[in-house]
């Protein structure tokens, strides 16, 4: 069987936001700044309401109903090239919506983040979904097929909105960092960047981050040995907890062992005052995470 059904499994999942998210975002942005923007992100996606919009192939604007997810707030359009082709899409801001001018530029920043995230089946997808195989398209699907998908249903969801609150926050953190132009804090060639490279810059960095703090794990980013056959069983819910010690051994590295200049240098990097930074936002987000560890444990 699975953990379908399984209310504390999924509302136990929701501890990854203060035991991962918070520490490493805290170490790298600051506490408070990290906590308020992860709430931020929360109240987002919690508040995006149950539909969104799409364009249809005729042009036309459709209804679509679903959970609460950050891509509610855009209308999504084909850009199409004269011969009919999609060449890109778009993501606007509803304007179905009353929101205020402060939310829609909120928004209309969050949109490269959101098309990327989109694009690369951030939004929708779970590694609970993908690893019970719930995927409702496709095959034909039986009676099992559709119990296990809406047994997962709330362990799929919690899922889903831990990695957005991920990728929203580090994003917006990360775009406010940029944006501040801080000699302490940025390199020469962030600082030339436009706004639009920012906004790109920090939108791979949230999908990094999102994947590096447990919110965006796939089957398909699993271990191949644990993506089919015996393998699959053996190694079922595993892939979560791999990519958590490795964060945790990475992050333990970075700030203790005494190489890290030397491997900068090997990667063409400057080292001394960047070697030095990374090593105490390191020793933080270690510290963090140790912390809240013993802290949520009951130790």
């Amino acid at each position: 069987g699975t953990i379908g059904l399984n209310v504390s499994s999924a509302v136990v999942n929701l501890s990854q936001v203060p035991l991962m998210m918070a520490p490493v975002l805290g170490g790298k942005y600051g506490w408070p700044t990290a906590v308020g923007a992860i709430g931020n992100a929360s109240r987002l996606i919690t508040g995006s309401g149950f539909g969104s919009v799409a364009t249809s192939v005729t042009g036309e604007n459709v209804d679509l109903r679903g959970m609460p997810s950050i891509d509610n707030y855009y209308t999504v359009r084909d850009i199409k090239d004269k011969d009919g082709n999609v060449i890109d899409t778009v993501y606007e801001v509803r304007k179905d919506k009353d929101f205020s001018k402060d939310k829609i530029k909120e928004l209309e920043d969050l949109a490269p983040m959101v098309k990327l995230a989109s694009d690369q089946g951030q939004l929708a997808k779970s590694l609970f979904y993908d690893t019970i195989g719930t995927e409702l398209s496709g095959r034909e699907k039986g009676v099992w097929d559709y119990t296990n998908a809406y047994s997962a249903f709330m362990f799929h969801q919690v899922e889903r909105f831990n990695r957005q609150v991920a990728m929203v926050s580090t994003y917006q953190l990360e775009l406010n960092r940029l944006r501040a132009k801080d000699s302490k804090k940025t390199t020469p060639e962030e600082r030339a960047m436009t706004d639009a490279q920012m906004k790109e810059a920090a939108a791979h960095e949230s999908i990094f981050r999102s994947q590096e703090m447990n919110g965006g794990a796939f089957l398909a980013t699993a271990p191949s040995i644990s993506q089919k056959g015996l393998g699959r069983v053996a190694m079922m819910y595993k892939g979560f907890g791999m990519q958590m010690y490795y964060t945790i051994l990475k992050t333990g590295r970075q700030a203790f062992v005494v190489d890290l200049v030397e491997n900068l240098k090997k990667e063409g990097i400057p080292a001394g005052v960047v070697a030095k930074t990374m090593g105490d936002t390191a020793f933080k987000q270690f510290a963090g995470m140790m912390g809240t560890s013993l802290a949520l444990s009951g130790v």
